[in-house]
């Protein structure tokens, strides 16, 4: 999320005004004082500190603006579609009232001098999941004839109430920071440093979460053919599933699935055969198998940035296995079966021909291994917000599954 950029000014507006050998407010409740202020926008206590209210005001007005700017403007580079500015308000006051939600602890481990080491333990909303359930609707709803527009609305909608239902975890996160005085106030010797990573555990550690995939395109591009293609979730492919979630792995799965088995049926259906749907999940689940032994590689060939809209042009190759030859092969065995047993009956001889084809095919589809030969295609991935992603994400699954049957 977009960093509490305002709350810094508050380390400048901080007056001498308390004089003394020591401060009258100890590190571990300045440090609560301005979590409470900068994540939960609890001003209630920040007086302490020697901040007025005018100055309090002009502050969080600040970076609630900027949070929105940066939100709005975040969103549009990373998807490439427009979002209302009422939409932003929406989720910037449920994003709040969500925050308020969590409990913030602060206790001191040290203190010598000037200078004081102070823990911050905070529960959290799992932001992470709120987003992916959105994405996971909107999956749902790709084929419901909305328009974009739609869409975006449908999906921020869901985020929103997402917030409102969010309950701060159990668990905590936390780390431990470098408190100074000045201005005879304790104060965090990285101000920036430190509200960034309080907001960040405020979300669950997010952004750490993040990190592990910023990874440059032309691996994105290897880690998300073989998320999709070969169910892989090792390596980076398992960060990723481990940030979209079961649901979103599964629905994917599913999709896949589900377009598979109805291109499979629809060739049985122009010949006047039907195939049941055991059937069809048999010969999916031995495509499944033989496309495992597949590898792929990606190399970048352009990019022009590293900011998030920038976009790189990346080549991905992968071997593959003959489906069309191995389908040949199976039919020819069943055809062979059914002149074999001398039917005579055409609507009997179908039902045995899809019997046999289906046991052939599933048969040297699980002895099937890719060849030496490779099939190459390129695309243009953008960097949205954290990750390097397809620009067409749906072309780029239709195209890497027509990669790996060799067309």
């Amino acid at each position: 999320m977009k960093k509490r950029i305002g709350i810094v000014v508050i380390m400048l507006l901080i007056p001498a005004m308390l004089i003394g050998c020591k401060p009258k407010v100890a590190a571990d409740e300045s440090a609560k004082i301005l979590a409470d202020f900068a994540i939960k926008n609890n001003s209630s206590e920040i007086s302490k500190l020697g901040d007025t209210k005018s100055d309090i005001y002009l502050s969080m007005e600040k970076q609630k603006n900027e949070f929105k700017k940066g939100f709005k403007e975040s969103f549009e580079k990373s998807s490439g579609m427009t979002i209302d500015d009422e939409k932003v308000d929406e989720f910037y006051k449920a994003y709040v009232n969500a925050m308020k939600k969590i409990t913030i602890t602060t206790n001191k481990i040290s203190e010598n001098g000037k200078t004081a080491k102070v823990n911050v333990k905070v529960t959290y909303i799992d932001l992470k999941s709120i987003v992916f359930a959105g994405v996971n609707k909107m999956l749902d709803l790709e084929n419901s004839g909305k328009g974009e527009s739609e869409l975006v609305d449908d999906y921020m909608d869901n985020i929103v109430k997402g917030l409102k239902d969010a309950k701060p975890s159990t668990k905590t996160k936390e780390a431990t920071f470098n408190f100074i005085i000045k201005d005879n106030i304790w104060i965090p010797e990285d101000a920036h440093g430190y509200f960034k990573k309080i907001s960040d555990l405020s979300l669950g550690d997010l952004e750490t979460e993040l990190n592990k995939l910023k990874i440059d395109p032309d691996k994105s591009a290897t880690m998300l053919f073989n998320f999709y293609i070969k169910g892989d979730r090792t390596g980076s492919a398992k960060e990723f599933a481990e940030l979209t979630g079961k649901d979103y792995s599964d629905k994917i799965e599913k999709m896949r699935q589900e377009a598979f088995k109805n291109s499979f049926r629809s060739t049985f259906t122009e010949q006047g055969m039907t195939i049941s749907d055991d059937d069809c999940n048999k010969i999916y689940s031995a495509y499944q198998n033989a496309i495992k032994s597949i590898t792929a590689t990606s190399t970048k060939l352009s990019q022009s940035g590293n900011a998030p809209g920038n976009t790189a042009v990346v080549s991905v190759k992968a071997n593959y296995i003959d489906i069309a030859g191995v389908s040949k092969t199976a039919g020819s065995e069943a055809v062979s079966d059914i002149k074999a047993m001398g039917l005579t009956d055409e609507g009997q001889a179908k039902s045995e021909f899809v019997k046999s084809f289906v046991n052939h095919l599933q048969k040297d589809l699980n002895a099937a291994k890719p060849g030496t030969e490779t099939k190459e295609k390129t695309f243009t991935f953008v960097l949205k917000g954290f990750m390097w992603m397809p620009v067409d994400s749906r072309d780029f699954g239709n195209q890497i599954e027509s990669m790996i049957s060799g067309q």
